[in-house]
């Protein structure tokens, strides 16, 4: 689930809301597995959707590296999943109520909801308050090539040169920027 303070769960949820965008928007999106794959060049609205998730992830973070020295990592977690239930709750309500969700989409969204902000944020939240808001947002650049990995891994993506290259670039700007002097 969206977290909605950073971190490597944070990532993983923007690329979570850019596929949700692209299935919506474009309706050209196939099951996850070998031989499928995303569309090139998704519609508008769905890059909007996700530029607003990376701005989200960015602005938790700072927000996250003040509060998180005043907050206990126990409370700031349960603020952040009642915040989560609070903005879920708005939004079904703004689409027409809950009498879509299965039984198993509250199963997954339990599930989600545990690994995505209680185990996520804690460890964020411990990350920040070790190494300062900077260098945990370089090291959540790692997000993208872990969910590259596990989406061959566990999905049976496949991995494309370009994606290979992407995947390099990330871990090259990551290691310059901790090499760099603060």
């Amino acid at each position: 689930g969206c977290k909605g303070g950073g971190g490597g769960s944070d990532e993983a949820c923007a690329c979570a809301v850019w596929k949700l965008a692209l299935a919506r928007g474009s309706g050209s999106v196939q099951a996850a597995g070998r031989g499928n794959s995303l569309p090139e060049m998704p519609d508008v609205s769905a890059a909007l959707l996700a530029l607003a998730a990376a701005l989200a992830i960015a602005l938790s973070s700072v927000v996250l590296g003040t509060v998180a020295g005043r907050m206990g990592l126990l409370r700031l977690t349960q603020v952040q999943m009642l915040t989560a239930l609070a903005l879920t709750g708005a939004v079904a309500l703004a689409r027409g109520g809950w009498e879509t969700v299965a039984g198993w989409h509250l199963q997954a969204l339990a599930l989600s909801s545990a690994s995505g902000i209680m185990l996520a944020s804690l460890t964020y939240v411990a990350t920040l308050r070790s190494l300062g808001p900077r260098l945990t947002a370089m090291l959540s650049a790692l997000a993208s090539p872990f969910a590259l990995v596990f989406g061959w891994l566990f999905l049976g993506e496949a991995i494309t040169p370009r994606q290979g290259v992407g995947v390099g670039l990330i871990l090259a700007g990551v290691m310059l920027a901790l090499a760099a002097p603060a």
